[in-house]
């Protein structure tokens, strides 16, 4: 059962916790948790996801401050914001990796629901929009130029196949185009990702400002060989 707390019941348990020794810690973090989970549900998470999300930013605020003495009304609660915010955007990524980040993207005519993960990602998006890093505002723009590239059936059927992972029969047989068609679809929606991206490594995309430099963009075969092949029949015939 999720406990709901207002403000004045969640400062007041920030406040109890100066002093705490680990142990206390860790229990105002569970009791927190609980607060977080109801709070990314609000957002539109599945419980589970929710759940997940919580346990993230209850384990580096755990980490963070437990040996610190911040005080409640300054940085501690502009980074526990920051937290809150960044575990959630980072959850999507990596969920959705980089191509479905569903954050009110979705092309003009779709039925929302096609696009739209979260149930209310317009909430979400006003509360995080002001927190984007230049280098995130650049992934979003990214974003919006691909879409203005790709027609709407190209993206949805790379968004099914790369980010629903469904199967290149079932879609063949829902769409009524053969697979090689999907394949060529799925093809230039990753070239012209590849083009705009540039040196944007996925781990980058992700949220993970620290990664790696040079990692593939697509580890998971988006832009594997046999699709290549296929997409550049197709254009060819």
């Amino acid at each position: 059962m999720k406990i709901r707390m207002g403000p004045k019941t969640r400062m007041s348990l920030i406040q109890s916790m100066r002093g705490l020794d680990p142990e206390g810690w860790m229990k105002f973090c569970r009791i927190y948790q609980h607060h977080l989970a109801g709070l990314a549900e609000r957002f539109g998470f599945q419980p589970d996801h929710a759940e997940e999300i919580a346990a993230r930013v209850v384990q580096r605020l755990f980490e963070e401050f437990r040996n610190k003495s911040t005080p409640i009304d300054g940085p501690f609660r502009k980074r526990l914001s920051r937290l809150v915010r960044s575990e959630m955007d980072r959850y999507r990524y990596e969920r959705r990796r980089f191509y479905g980040y569903c954050r009110g993207w979705f092309w003009p005519g779709a039925r929302r629901e096609e696009f739209y993960w979260p149930d209310d990602p317009d909430a979400f998006a006003e509360e995080v929009s002001e927190d984007l890093s230049p280098r995130l505002r650049q992934i979003h723009e990214t974003i919006e130029q691909i879409q203005r590239q790709i027609d709407a059936e190209t993206w949805e059927t790379f968004y099914r196949i790369r980010i629903m992972n469904d199967d290149y029969e079932n879609l063949s047989a829902e769409f009524g185009v053969p697979k090689t068609v999907l394949r060529s679809r799925v093809y230039r929606v990753t070239k012209a990702i590849e083009k705009l991206t540039k040196n944007l490594s996925l781990a980058e995309i992700a949220g993970q400002q620290d990664a790696c430099a040079g990692e593939p963009l697509n580890p998971d075969g988006a832009n594997c060989p046999e699709d290549d092949e296929n997409a550049r029949q197709v254009e060819h015939e």
